[in-house]
């Protein structure tokens, strides 16, 4: 279902993070990268849109450091309804 939300990182302390995140699916895709607030009810920047075809394994990086405050959180969420299969896995990594 459009919306689902694959993966969290749960509340984050303040800092600056690399994320990225392996996602496997059985059908083409639509997910979308949020930043979210510290109550968890609003994205903070426009959600990263990514589209994958096919069956696969994905590896996507963001590509620069993210500014994270107290509470945020960085979560995945599907965008578009499948028949299939999706699991995702999110991690990170603090940068000085």
């Amino acid at each position: 279902v459009s919306g689902t939300i694959l993966v969290d990182t749960g509340v984050l302390a303040a800092g600056s993070y690399l994320f990225g995140f392996v996602m496997s699916h059985s059908v083409a895709i639509s997910i979308d990268v949020q930043h979210r607030d510290s109550t968890n009810t609003a994205n903070i920047d426009t959600p990263i849109r990514l589209l994958y075809s096919g069956s696969d394994t994905e590896y996507p990086m963001w590509p620069s450091k993210v500014t994270i405050n107290l509470n945020e959180r960085v979560r995945v969420s599907l965008a578009n309804t499948i028949v299939g299969d999706v699991q995702a896995a999110i991690f990170l990594v603090l940068v000085l």
